[in-house]
């Protein structure tokens, strides 16, 4: 299976040409700075992936950033006083 490597910057500006190579089943490596950062695949191919697991929830609960928590830390102060 043939895999095309984009740029970000590239991949944005390409967006739907990215996503119409990774529909018809060619998978789509993006980096950023040189680095892989991300696969963008089809939806067929993830479901295959994915077959032997309970759900596609448990899955992306078990990739590595399931660590990070995504609520922004609340400041506990509650106000001041108005007078009317």
């Amino acid at each position: 299976m043939k895999k095309t490597t984009w740029q970000l910057q590239t991949a944005k500006n390409r967006f739907s040409e990215l996503i119409s190579k990774a529909a018809n089943g060619e998978p789509q490596m993006v980096t950023r700075n040189g680095k892989s950062v991300a696969y963008v695949i089809d939806v067929d191919t993830f479901d295959r992936r994915v077959a032997g697991n309970k759900s596609k929830k448990s899955v992306i609960l078990s990739m590595p950033h399931k660590d990070i928590s995504l609520l922004p830390p609340r400041d506990r102060d509650g106000g001041r006083d108005v007078e009317l």
